[in-house]
């Protein structure tokens, strides 16, 4: 992503918010970076912030899981929703920062034929 960019709220603007998006400039590119533990809890927050970040608009998302130990059966479902709602859009998703325990789980279920991971 270019140097400048602007914050998107999401979730209400909690100061507890696990989901922070960058979008760049331009709007073209868009980071959401998810923090902690990636689950059902976050269901509604995910959704919030790939709408904010401009789904339909931006051609790329960045998913930054740099910070996330954990993902369950529901944040990789929320992925692949995720990632056909782009694909419809013309757009691409592209997970970045996976850690190494998450990329297993990513493999387990053919991730890397789905996405590409950075």
């Amino acid at each position: 992503m270019d140097g400048a960019s602007v914050p998107v709220t999401v979730g209400g603007g909690e100061a507890g918010s696990r989901i922070q998006v960058q979008v760049s400039a331009d709007g073209q590119v868009a980071t959401i970076k998810v923090q902690g533990r990636f689950d059902c809890h976050l269901q509604q927050e995910f959704r919030q912030a790939y709408e904010s970040a401009g789904l339909g608009r931006t051609r790329l998302f960045l998913v930054d899981l740099a910070a996330v130990p954990y993902v369950d059966s529901a944040a990789c479902g929320m992925l692949l929703v995720f990632r056909d709602l782009a694909l419809a859009q013309a757009s691409e998703v592209r997970l970045v920062g996976v850690q190494p325990v998450v990329r297993r789980i990513f493999n387990l279920l053919q991730f890397q034929n789905l996405f590409r991971m950075d």
